[in-house]
C-alpha cells in the first residue's frame, strides 16, 4: 500500500492512517497548484481572445472552402478521439507488462 509519506518524500509517520499535516501538503504541492493556474489563464486567454480574434481576417467561406473546413474538423475530432480511447489502453497495458515480467503483479 502507498502510505502518503512514500508519495510526499516525508519521513514522519511509520503506518498508512499517519496523515501529513495540511500545510506540508500545501507546500508540497504549490508547484502543481502554480502550473495548474497557469496553464488555465493561458487556455482561458487562448480560448476567449486569441482563437477568436485570428478567426477575424477570415473572408466569409465559399463552399469549397467551407468543405475542407468540415473536413478538417471531423479528422480532427476523429483522431482525438482515437488519442483518448488508444493511448491510455496502451499505457496501461505496457504497466501490467512491466509488472508481470519484473515479478511485481501477483
Amino acid at each position: 500500500m502507498v502510505t502518503p509519506q512514500g508519495e510526499l518524500n516525508l519521513t514522519e509517520g511509520a503506518h498508512f492512517h499517519d496523515r501529513p499535516p495540511l500545510e506540508i501538503v500545501i507546500q508540497k504541492f504549490r508547484a502543481a497548484k502554480l502550473t495548474a493556474y497557469g496553464a488555465g489563464l493561458a487556455f482561458t486567454a487562448l480560448f476567449i481572445f486569441i482563437w477568436p480574434g485570428s478567426m477575424l481576417s477570415v473572408d466569409v467561406l465559399k463552399l469549397d472552402g467551407f468543405n475542407a473546413w468540415t473536413i478538417l474538423s471531423r479528422v480532427w475530432g476523429l483522431v482525438a478521439g482515437a488519442f483518448i480511447i488508444i493511448v491510455p489502453l496502451v499505457q496501461e497495458v505496457s504497466l501490467t507488462d512491466f509488472k508481470v515480467t519484473t515479478g511485481l503483479y501477483v
